[in-house]
């Protein structure tokens, strides 16, 4: 029995391998109309070898081709080739580089620079013939392919992350953000139009970073979210005496962050991490820790030199027992033609397509509850009971709330807070 249960280990490992390695290509035309043209077209390189072809074309989402400063690489096609957009899928957050365009003679059409995102894709000049891609710092490209007309599913407008936002998600893995806090991106964004991030704080695997680009923006963010990059430690497979096992640097990331972007709300996971997900536990953790260190000037002396301090206005917890808020996720909403935030997060579900053989599904019943939220820290003041509104108060200055009375003293509410598990100072 022993051994029937490692083989079948190994070959559901062999399942997921072979699944991360779906291509890129296929994907996008699986769920898009534009045609792959890249078999069409011909690479060259400043490389002495040959053997970058293969990891720009190999369909591979993990396998990837490094370029140092100032060593290009071109794709580039002949009069009966209809191209129309090219694809550069960095492996990586790339350095600064230089996208040119060339026509048949070789007079350079155009010159554009990089936008600094994962996936960039490149509108074509009518004559151009060769795109060539020049670093200027080194860069890592896992797939370079030449489409037709049409659309490619992966191909979105991505703004920069704002300076500043209204809230921030913070979830642990690509899909957390639409399984338990999916409502959120498509109510406050998409419908009310507040400023918003999410950070996906395991995001190391290279095809779930797109799929977490493509769930995003059929959520309705249009700023590019925050690809946060600690370890995905299956619990299983983890060692206690290994150093990454708890990710010790996650809270000061996340002062980082919030010094940086300076959310007014934040909304994360369950305290129980949903169904008893570790990580989870320790992503709502380390978020509670965080709320209340971004705005000491004493943790983390380098940042706030950098950002400055921030004081995060209000904290939600996902399926927290106190202070309840219910979230709407069933109500129509005129940005998404009157569907819901639920028929919203199941279609972002789908783009999650290596976790399809999951158990996973969305709903908005217990564990999973789309709708289902507690204040856990708030420094504005309590919510109106029957409101159900995250940003009540939002505006309001510490001072002001310090003297409001909304069912008990703000300091009351801190301390209670700190009782969960947060050790806090007395604040004024």
């Amino acid at each position: 029995m022993r051994k029937l249960k490692r083989l079948t280990e190994l070959l559901l490992g062999l399942l997921l391998v072979f699944s991360f390695g779906v291509s890129f290509a296929a994907a996008e035309e699986k769920n898009g109309n534009a045609e792959n043209l890249t078999e069409r077209c011909v690479y060259s390189s400043d490389l002495y070898n040959s053997y970058y072809q293969v990891k720009l074309s190999d369909h591979d989402f993990e396998s990837a081709q490094t370029f140092q400063k100032g060593v290009k690489v071109s794709l580039q096609w002949t009069e009966d080739v209809p191209v129309k957009t090219v694809a550069i899928l960095f492996y990586k957050e790339p350095g600064k580089c230089r996208f040119l365009q060339y026509d048949a003679d070789e007079n350079l059409l155009c010159e554009t620079q990089g936008s600094g995102f994962l996936n960039e894709f490149i509108t074509v000049e009518s004559n151009t013939k060769k795109v060539t891609v020049v670093p200027e710092e080194e860069i890592a490209i896992c797939s370079f392919y030449a489409y037709g007309d049409g659309t490619i599913k992966s191909q979105h407008d991505w703004a920069p992350t704002p300076e500043k936002v209204d809230y921030m998600v913070i979830a642990t893995h690509p899909d957390d953000d639409v399984l338990f806090l999916g409502a959120i991106v498509p109510i406050y964004t998409g419908e009310q139009k507040y400023e918003g991030t999410i950070y996906y704080v395991t995001s190391t695997l290279r095809r779930r970073k797109n799929e977490a680009m493509n769930g995003a923006w059929a959520m309705g963010l249009r700023t590019m979210p925050i690809l946060g990059g600690f370890r995905d430690i299956p619990q299983q497979n983890a060692n206690p005496h290994d150093p990454d096992f708890r990710w010790p640097r996650l809270v000061q990331e996340m002062v980082r962050l919030f010094r940086e972007h300076q959310p007014e709300v934040v909304f994360t996971h369950d305290q129980r991490g949903e169904y008893g997900h570790w990580q989870h536990v320790r992503v709502s953790n380390a978020v509670r820790e965080a709320v209340l260190l971004a705005a000491n000037p004493e943790y983390d002396p380098e940042s706030v030199l950098t950002y400055g301090v921030w004081e995060v206005k209000k904290l939600y917890l996902h399926l927290y027992p106190e202070n309840k808020i219910s979230i709407p996720a069933s109500e129509p909403l005129t940005a998404f033609g009157g569907r819901s935030a639920k028929e919203v997060a199941e279609e972002a579900f789908l783009c999650h397509e290596s976790q399809m053989i999951s158990r996973h599904r969305v709903t908005d019943e217990g564990v999973y509850s789309l709708s289902d939220f507690g204040l856990a820290y708030t420094t504005v003041g309590y919510d109106t009971e029957g409101l159900n509104d995250p940003f009540e108060n939002i505006g309001i200055n510490t001072e002001t709330a310090l003297q409001m009375k909304v069912s008990e003293s703000i300091e009351k509410a801190i301390l209670a807070f700190s009782g969960n598990g947060v050790q806090t100072e007395d604040r004024q």
